[in-house]
């Protein structure tokens, strides 16, 4: 579920709270090549604390390939994307209204500038900036590691995907086609969690499941220069994505 703010109503009287500081900036020329991307993302608590929604225990792999480096000494002309510092945040306000509101908790407050490039070019952003989440080679087939010392009929047919780190993972893309669009996959695993080691998961996968992870795969249409709002039962991201003036 996802509602554009200018549209819709979010329904929670501390996010409205959080927003209600921010002004829509001036309109900037629509073919402005390069813009900037600010988000932030944040754990909210459900309406209902037993909601039947189910999450996977191993969900899928992230499904983004290539990740853009967000570089730091990216100078203001060039078409890398240039990782912004703490002052340049725009939405500061916002994040720590989250913050200090009840059930809200920020993971990740960024800003970068990027190229306006079509989906089929446009690499992803890692969340948390500079660790890639691509699925490691190794762990495609399932950890075949885990298989290591069992029958070979229970090897053979058990396969278990990778489990993500704790806390927020995963990855997001913006890309410039006729509109400006944003994809999200982000995996939320509560810090703390119980991670079961390889032979312990493998002998009681049929018996006893770990934490589920949270999946936040969603993807949308936005306008340039407006601040978005992306919904979801325990996720939610705010994202500004503007042309870049020269």
């Amino acid at each position: 579920m996802h509602r554009n703010l200018q549209r819709g109503h979010i329904g929670t009287a501390a996010l409205t709270l959080a927003l209600s500081a921010l002004l829509t900036p001036a309109a900037v020329s629509a073919d402005t090549d390069l813009y900037r991307v600010e988000i932030i993302i944040f754990t909210q608590e459900g309406d209902d604390p037993d909601s039947p929604e189910r999450w996977p225990v191993r969900p899928d792999p992230v499904a983004f390939q290539e990740y853009a480096e967000l570089r730091e000494d990216a100078s203001p002309g060039e078409t890398a994307f240039r990782h912004l510092d703490g002052a340049e945040l725009e939405l500061r306000t916002a994040a720590r209204r989250l913050d200090d509101a009840s059930g809200y908790t920020v993971l990740e407050h960024i800003a970068w500038v990027q190229p306006g490039l079509e989906r089929g070019r446009a690499p992803a952003v890692a969340i948390p900036p500079g660790r890639s989440p691509a699925p490691d080679p190794a762990e495609e087939d399932g950890a075949p590691e885990l298989a290591e010392g069992m029958d070979d009929g229970l090897a053979g047919t058990l396969e278990l995907a990778p489990r993500p780190p704790e806390g927020l993972s995963g990855g997001i893309r913006v890309a410039r086609e006729r509109f400006l669009h944003v994809e999200t996959d982000f995996r939320w695993l509560e810090p703390g969690t119980d991670q079961p080691e390889p032979q312990a998961a493998l002998a009681s996968a049929a018996l006893e499941d770990p934490e589920p992870v949270v999946v936040m795969r969603e993807r949308r249409r936005m306008r340039s220069d407006e601040l978005h709002y992306l919904d979801h039962p325990r996720l939610g991201l705010l994202i500004r994505v503007k042309p870049v003036e020269d």
